[in-house]
């Protein structure tokens, strides 16, 4: 997949939601987005070292799959719990240099911050778009039945 096309289309569709909005104000905006961020919208999708093609449906396919089926943020992550103090001691690895980074914080602060990326239930991640349009089902059917041979 290609870093810029995905970046430019992120920008176009996001700017293209908004502006559905009818905020006051959102067509200079939006112009100004388009004009000081010609590279697009900052989307973090590392690329694969062993494959450079860009036109990889199916690592595409996993990906998404993949980001889309897990959880926030993974139980090992949580280095220590101090009950007494109400404090959580947890890790990630930043995405822009890969440095580890360790986080010592209030647990109420940790779960306000963690409950944000839960979608509510029954919600919908991601619906009529890209792969996982009503359209592009036996597409997919297609693609797994072909990675299994």
């Amino acid at each position: 997949m290609s870093y810029k096309k995905l970046r430019k289309t992120w920008m176009y569709q996001v700017l293209d939601l908004l502006s559905k909005q009818k905020l006051k104000h959102f067509r200079y905006l939006k112009q100004r987005f388009y004009d000081e961020l010609v590279n697009g919208f900052y989307v973090y999708a590392k690329k694969k070292e062993k494959d450079n093609d860009d036109n990889n449906v199916d690592d595409c396919v996993n990906y998404i799959t993949r980001y889309t089926s897990r959880p926030p943020m993974a139980e090992n992550h949580i280095i220590k719990y101090e009950d007494d103090k109400k404090m959580i001691r947890w890790w990630y690895n930043r995405h822009e240099d890969e440095k580890y980074i360790e986080v010592y914080e209030n647990a109420e602060n940790f779960i306000n911050n963690l409950i944000l990326h839960c979608p509510d239930e029954n919600f919908k991640m991601v619906r009529y778009y890209g792969f996982y349009s009503n359209r592009n089902k036996k597409y997919i059917r297609n693609l797994k039945e072909r990675k299994k041979i």
